[in-house]
């Protein structure tokens, strides 16, 4: 077996603290390290876009993942909390406002899509009264700079749309 299972000792020594660090091994060089706080007082929200630029032709969209997080970035599994939305700019907000974190496992997700021929920032905000509020601000730009340039051929093979010179 190449990586055999792990063993974990979760004994509170007399200090006790409330956050747990695992430490992964492969072989014995320390490959990684997670810490996650049992200390609920310094979570937040954490706004986390899929991209932070889009082009402004009333299509595009991305998706905004909305989670509770410990001190440590570290997504909690539960949470009570309700999330209100605003947002500001040349977009429309796709999903629930508010939204209940509680049925969701403390993670949830809207889209925010783009006000066709409108540039400009996005932002969108989040809060609730237990973890205050965070923001993330998105790009909406003229369509033609982020078209990716068009490729033609070499000659005898068949494009994007087939038909290659004979």
């Amino acid at each position: 077996m190449a990586y055999p299972p792990f063993f974990v000792d979760l004994t509170l020594g007399s200090h006790a603290s409330t956050d747990l660090r695992i430490d992964g091994y492969l072989g014995e060089n320390l490959v990684a390290t997670r810490r996650f706080s049992g200390d609920r007082t310094g979570d937040s929200l954490a706004l986390v876009p899929d991209d932070v630029t889009l082009a402004a032709d009333g299509v595009d969209a991305t998706r905004v993942v909305i989670m509770v997080v410990d001190r440590f970035g570290e997504a909690r599994g539960s949470s009570h909390a309700v999330v209100r939305l605003t947002l500001a700019g040349p977009g429309s907000l796709i999903g629930d406002n508010p939204f209940d974190l509680e049925n969701t496992g403390g993670v949830a997700a809207v889209w925010v899509r783009t006000t066709a021929d409108e540039p400009g920032n996005i932002t969108l905000r989040s809060f609730t009264p237990e973890l205050g509020m965070q923001a993330v601000m998105l790009r909406s730009v003229e369509p033609f700079l982020l078209r990716q340039p068009e490729t033609v051929p070499a000659p005898g093979k068949a494009g994007p749309l087939g038909g290659g010179e004979p």
